[in-house]
């Protein structure tokens, strides 16, 4: 499948981190910018169990982060971020939905 190939391509690239407990609680885009800036990123696809109100408005005023769960994980936005930050609960998800 496509999304197995681009994530594998990512993996190889190095741009695909597993963060563990990667959750904006605070709800503060504030959190969100001081992790892109240690982090190096620019653009980054933030993969998490389950969106939170919190987490959605921590993300909503950046053009360049987006939100999603394993469960909608696509080609497109991987390719257009280019980098995944996926939150370590989410990992085992994800597996779960691409072997089906």
């Amino acid at each position: 499948r496509a999304l197995i190939g681009v994530l594998t391509e990512l993996a190889n690239a190095g741009t695909v981190r597993v963060v563990e407990n990667l959750e904006f609680a605070s709800g503060k885009t504030k959190d969100v910018r001081v992790f892109l800036e240690s982090h190096k990123l620019k653009k980054v696809l933030f993969v998490v169990p389950e969106i939170s109100e919190n987490t959605r408005r921590a993300v909503s005023n950046l053009y360049n982060v987006k939100v999603v769960t394993p469960m909608n994980v696509n080609v497109v936005d991987l390719l257009k971020f280019g980098n995944v930050a996926i939150n370590d609960k989410a990992v085992k998800m994800l597996e779960e939905v691409l072997v089906k």
